[in-house]
């Protein structure tokens, strides 16, 4: 591992925080298979074969990208940005 670099705990997913010059990126791999799952982390994709604790890790990652001001990347989701509130939830902004 690289200084800083950290596994996150994402049981059903792999999850990595990478940080750089005071920022940080989140790695997500396949926990959003959509930026929608970013508003609705309950929203299961059919490859989650643990959904609940799918949903749970989903829920952490968009808490702490939202916390940290990361900029989240998923391998899935054609672009990458910054996890900001909305009225109705949570939404991933362009960065």
């Amino acid at each position: 591992m690289l200084p800083g670099v950290r596994a996150l705990p994402a049981p059903g997913h792999l999850a990595v925080a990478i940080p750089s010059q005071g920022e940080t990126a989140l790695l997500v791999g396949d926990a959003f298979a959509h930026e929608v799952n970013v508003a609705h982390p309950d929203w299961n994709h059919f490859s989650d074969m643990l959904p609940g604790q799918a949903a749970a890790s989903r829920r952490r990652l968009v808490a702490r990208a939202g916390r940290d001001r990361a900029i989240v990347v998923a391998s899935h989701v054609p672009r990458v940005g910054l996890v900001v509130r909305a009225v109705a939830g949570a939404r991933l902004l362009a960065a």
